[in-house]
């Protein structure tokens, strides 16, 4: 009995890791606080400060919306099969389907991201009297 409890209990756990992981990667996105070189990038003059940001958000958003897409088709694909997990019988898809969300999440921040660089580029510009 003792065993068993337990592993209901894991399957939650794991299905809350998940809504955690994606709902985390939106945050550090909003707050700047993903993974990223800089030590580059601040040696950069203000112009291609601002290119390299902005290519590195399109990049992002690109990897972002193939990601949402292709999830969808896997939480589609178990809601349809009805999958569910073997000793709590939670449907795989309210665990999978953290990551359309969280990718949706992240488009939507990243998409805010592009104002603010280039509010940087400007302020920065208007510092240094010029593009240098």
């Amino acid at each position: 009995m003792t065993h068993g409890s337990a592993g209901w209990i894991e399957e939650y756990e794991i299905f809350l890791f998940i809504w955690f992981v994606y709902l985390g990667s939106s945050a550090c996105v909003a707050e700047g606080k993903h993974v990223c070189v800089e030590m580059l990038v601040e040696k950069y003059p203000p112009i291609l400060k601002l290119i390299s940001s902005l290519l590195c958000t399109a990049i992002w958003l690109v990897v972002c919306v193939i990601v949402f897409k292709e999830s969808l088709t896997v939480v589609s694909l178990n809601m349809a099969r009805g999958a569910t997990t073997i000793l709590a019988g939670l449907p795989y898809w309210i665990g999978q389907t953290a990551v359309p969300v969280g990718m949706v999440l992240m488009i939507l921040r990243l998409v805010l991201q592009v104002p603010k660089a280039v509010q940087t580029y400007r302020e920065s510009k208007l510092e240094k009297g010029g593009d240098h």
